[in-house]
């Protein structure tokens, strides 16, 4: 699609009708790629929006060491292939070939398309494959799973995880940053923790402390920064306004497991206890509160201003890591740095 095309009227109620059968839970009820506008729409909005959340998560992966499973590159449910282009471009040297799986011909015709375009030469490495019995994928596989969940019922759910996923030698699923595509990532963490490794969100390989008692409430989620374009270029405003989207706004949930160890970079100077701050910092009288995400669970900590400015001014910036090494006094967050790249 031209990105300087014009969007009319017409194209706004596509992609309005788009956007409610993904939030009403009913996308995966019929096929929605009618035709190669409505491709072309959704790859413009919607799945660039999404490969935001994937260039967050991929940056932070590679920090952290994470290594493609060696084998073939498979885009499950790929839509466009917003998924497979953001790996490519940010593993380039998972190479190899690259397969591409949707219930829509059309869709993967499209997202081969874009793909070839994005990386020269590798379009002779695309294949398509509309029936994927996940028992045939070859062990080194490496599967990329997008905003899918909304469109798998529990048997579904079931036949990725221990017919497709369990064969593989990495995967990375990326999801909306709700509480329900939270808590099920949650649960295909613990199915898998005997056969895989977590390269992330988590900053450890213990049980996940949101499953803990009083813990019910809570979700692990983290938001993305957007591109400067998002708030310069006037399509995007116009997105923004004809759909009531708040483009500041991208939180995301995801979950990463491979079979050999992440293999991460030096480690800073300062040494503490290694956190995630799941969401975002929250104002407390005396500076901020996080939930932190630890080995030994998932705790709410303050943080004093008079103890720690430097992190309570970085955090009410909203600079959440990806991770943090606290130093702790009493329960206490009074200092510590930020493990990150970015």
């Amino acid at each position: 699609m031209n990105e300087r095309a014009e969007v009319g009227a017409a194209d706004w109620a596509r992609l309005s009708e788009l956007r409610t059968r993904f939030l009403g839970g009913t996308a995966g009820v019929s096929n929605y790629w009618t035709d190669r506008r409505t491709l072309e729409l959704y790859d413009r909005f919607f799945a660039a929006r999404i490969g935001w959340k994937w260039d967050a998560v991929l940056h932070e992966l590679k920090y952290r060491g994470f290594r493609p499973g060696g084998g073939p590159l498979l885009d499950w449910g790929c839509g466009t292939g917003i998924a497979a282009r953001c790996f490519l471009r940010t593993f380039p040297e998972a190479g190899g070939a690259v397969v591409l799986h949707d219930r829509s011909d059309a869709a993967m015709r499209f997202a081969e398309e874009r793909l070839g375009e994005a990386a020269s030469g590798a379009a002779s490495g695309i294949r398509r494959a509309g029936v994927l019995e996940p028992g045939v994928v070859e062990p080194g596989t490496t599967v990329l799973l997008s905003h899918v969940l909304s469109e798998l019922d529990e048997g579904a759910l079931d036949g990725i995880v221990d017919g497709l996923l369990r064969r593989a030698g990495a995967f990375v699923w990326v999801e909306p940053g709700t509480y329900a595509e939270s808590r099920r990532l949650i649960a295909v963490r613990a199915r898998l923790m005997d056969t895989f490794l977590v390269a992330g969100p988590c900053p450890h390989q213990e049980a996940c402390g949101l499953c803990a008692e009083r813990m019910e409430r809570h979700w692990c989620h983290s938001f993305s920064r957007p591109p400067v374009e998002a708030f310069t270029d006037p399509v995007w405003a116009a997105f923004s306004k004809q759909l009531g989207i708040d483009l500041r706004s991208l939180p995301y949930a995801y979950l990463a497991m491979c079979r050999n160890k992440p293999v991460a970079g030096a480690a800073p100077e300062d040494t503490g206890t290694p956190a995630r701050v799941l969401g975002r910092a929250r104002e407390a009288p005396a500076g901020v509160s996080v939930l932190s995400c630890e080995a030994a669970g998932v705790y709410e900590r303050e943080i004093r201003a008079r103890e720690a400015k430097g992190l309570v001014k970085m955090l009410k910036k909203g600079r959440t890591g990806p991770f943090f090494r606290w130093k702790l006094r009493e329960g206490r967050i009074v200092g510590g740095s930020v493990d990150e790249e970015r």
